[in-house]
């Protein structure tokens, strides 16, 4: 009876905790201006789109976006890139999709995050960080400080 009891008590503290850690922040991303680069014309892994231009349009799928407060009581955004695709058009007509490797990946001039929505700190919503020139690590993440 007191096994049950626990098993009981642990799976309702699961389900009111669940949709805590579950709780989101939506983000948008947009990079360049309008979200139109320049194709430095390579393909694989030199494929390159910067700030300039309008051919090359970066499409960004994030694993998840997270807001934490720093023991320093300031907000920080932790994006996890999982995919990332450039649209090319190139002046040749030919257009063509490249995969690029959110791994160690610089986000080129006039980057910018807006936080959509975030449940935990709605004071938040609306919010847009400059990430241009920010770097991602090996797993594609990213932490800025919100200002």
């Amino acid at each position: 009876m007191k096994k049950n009891f626990i098993l009981i008590a642990a799976l309702l503290a699961f389900i009111f905790i669940v949709p805590e850690l579950s709780s989101a922040t939506k983000t948008t991303i947009v990079i360049g201006k309008g979200g139109s680069l320049k194709w430095n014309g390579k393909i694989g892994s030199q494929c390159k789109c910067e700030d300039g231009g309008k051919n090359c349009h970066i499409y960004v799928e994030k694993k998840y976006s997270e807001i934490t407060v720093g023991n320093d009581s300031y907000y920080y955004l932790k994006l996890k890139i999982e995919e990332m695709d450039a649209s090319i058009s190139p002046d040749d007509g030919q257009n063509f999709t490249q995969s690029i490797s959110p791994q160690n990946y610089t986000f080129p001039d006039n980057t910018i995050v807006t936080i959509t929505q975030s449940d935990e700190y709605p004071n938040l919503d609306g919010k847009q960080i400059d990430i241009s020139n920010l770097t991602t690590d090996q797993n594609g993440e990213i932490n800025v400080l919100i200002p």
